[in-house]
């Protein structure tokens, strides 16, 4: 089940980023909502890249590479409701929450809350 929980939160990436670029699109017209649909997405796959990936360059500890990686993707969703984009707000949330759990994620949040 982890490798499906796992592919299963990488779709929610993938709709977080489309969350951050549909609400900096909408946020201004003409050329600086392209800038900003075009900024919020790359400056969240940088922060996710440098702290979050598998190979981060530096890493965080992983209870709160979990929570910070289901922080994101929940904002990505919530981007996207913001933006009007009703449905890939809940499809982004429930495959986060979803995914994070099937890949067994959740435990090392357990943990670390002990």
């Amino acid at each position: 089940m982890k490798p499906f929980g796992a592919g299963v939160v990488f779709l929610a990436e993938l709709g977080m980023y489309a969350g951050f670029a549909v609400l900096g699109w909408s946020l201004a017209t003409g050329v600086l909502g392209v800038v900003l649909g075009v900024a919020l997405p790359v400056a969240v796959a940088v922060f996710w890249g440098m702290f979050l990936s598998p190979r981060a360059p530096r890493p965080v500890q992983r209870a709160l590479n979990v929570m910070v990686r289901l922080m994101l993707m929940l904002g990505g969703a919530a981007a996207a409701w913001m933006a009007g984009v009703w449905w890939l707000a809940v499809l982004v949330a429930v495959f986060a929450l979803v995914g994070t759990v099937l890949a067994g994620d959740t435990k090392g949040v357990a943990e670390a809350g002990r």
